[in-house]
């Protein structure tokens, strides 16, 4: 899926040890947002993992907000969120 040329990038970090899988985290976002998004990328090392995610233009504190339901829905704490061009980190 190619988002359009509105779209906005972030990356969402996800501290070591969480007790649920990554690609859980990847599926709870996708399907919260179904094609609102899409996952360009991700990883996992000794940090922690991360999604790169695309979402199609919207207002950004709606999406903190739908990301915080996701990851409170799957028991995550400690991910934060970082959207292109910003330097501090929201967190979630």
């Amino acid at each position: 899926m190619q988002l359009s040329s509105m779209s906005l990038f972030a990356e969402l970090l996800l501290p070591v040890g969480l007790e649920v899988d990554r690609d859980d985290v990847e599926d709870g976002v996708s399907e919260e947002f179904q094609d609102l998004v899409e996952v360009t990328g991700s990883g996992s090392g000794v940090y922690g993992a991360n999604l790169d995610l695309e979402f199609r233009s919207a207002d950004q504190s709606e999406l903190v907000s739908r990301l915080r339901a996701v990851l409170r829905a799957l028991a995550v704490k400690g991910a934060k969120l970082r959207f292109e061009g910003a330097t501090d980190w929201i967190d979630l």
